[in-house]
């Protein structure tokens, strides 16, 4: 019961306000049970009740409590258990990067490394497309570089033949753009198909970074971002948020590139800005782009 109780509250069901109160008697009812001897003694049933709650108050502030009790209790799970309590504690972790806990990212970071050398994330022989790009844009964000290699290169052969080849290239033009290598980075982004609206988002976005960061790619960039916009404005099977995400995310990197090209300083208000809206996809790379910009301390 503890278990379907953290599905369904990290679902989209719970997020609807009728359903949510209908239940939230008895998922309350459940997790005081797991409180109760001898209940609360069994590791496996305290780290969900634990996590239950988490979910239901949406306050991870023990995120480290619930990681080290999951390292201590992984054995007491199968390997579908084990996968699902990673993409639980992932949430979590993530919600707190939303509101700006310090050294989330980090700590997320920390699980994906468990979660990899336990093989946690290998489901019947393979690896999500979504878990192992999911992987590689964290490690980039906290410039674990060195490790992003040795993991796309250790688990790009347990993905599905059908998307490793486009799977892969995505990710080490990632890494590679990461690394300040942009020339491979738009050589490996050119050489994926855009097989859907998916890989048509990562393939512009990896080019319009790059050309950011290129003095010589100016046309090129207002270019990509104009075609950038009108195909996601085409684009039906983009949801309304992650559109808005996508237009913030290339009206604040034009007028990040303004700032650039003018050799100007970027102000602390315009800074804060960025960092306090929540409807920006890549928000990570752009902050570290905003904060090259700042004035010298």
């Amino acid at each position: 019961k503890l278990y379907w109780t953290t599905i369904f509250a990290a679902s989209s069901d719970f997020s609807n306000k009728e359903k949510k109160e209908k239940t939230e008697y008895l998922v309350k009812e459940v997790i005081d049970l797991s409180d109760q001897e001898p209940f609360s003694e069994v590791p496996h049933i305290k780290l969900f009740a634990d996590l239950s709650d988490a979910l239901l108050s949406n306050n991870f502030d023990k995120q480290e409590q619930l990681k080290n009790s999951f390292y201590r209790s992984l054995h007491f799970f199968d390997r579908y258990e084990q996968f699902d309590l990673f993409t639980l504690l992932s949430y979590g972790y993530f919600q707190n990067y939303q509101k700006d806990v310090p050294d989330a990212l980090k700590a997320l970071f920390d699980l994906n490394c468990f979660a990899v050398e336990n093989e946690i994330i290998v489901e019947d022989g393979f690896v999500s497309a979504e878990v192992f790009r999911n992987i590689v844009n964290l490690a980039c964000a906290v410039e674990k570089f060195e490790w992003t290699a040795s993991f796309i290169e250790q688990y790009q052969h347990k993905l599905k033949e059908e998307e490793r080849f486009d799977m892969t290239a995505l990710c080490e033009a990632t890494l590679a753009m990461h690394q300040n290598d942009f020339d491979t980075a738009l050589q490996k982004s050119a050489q994926i198909k855009m097989q859907n609206s998916f890989y048509g988002v990562q393939v512009r976005c990896i080019q319009i970074q790059c050309y950011y960061e290129l003095d010589s790619y100016d046309e090129l960039f207002i270019s990509q971002s104009k075609s950038f916009i009108k195909f996601i404005n085409r684009n039906q099977a983009l949801s309304d948020g992650m559109k808005m995400g996508i237009k913030n995310f290339i009206d604040y990197l034009k007028k990040l590139k303004k700032v650039k090209e003018e050799k100007r300083r970027l102000s602390e208000e315009f800074f804060d800005q960025i960092q306090e809206d929540k409807t920006i996809l890549w928000k990570s790379w752009l902050l570290k782009k905003a904060s090259e910009l700042l004035p010298e301390q």
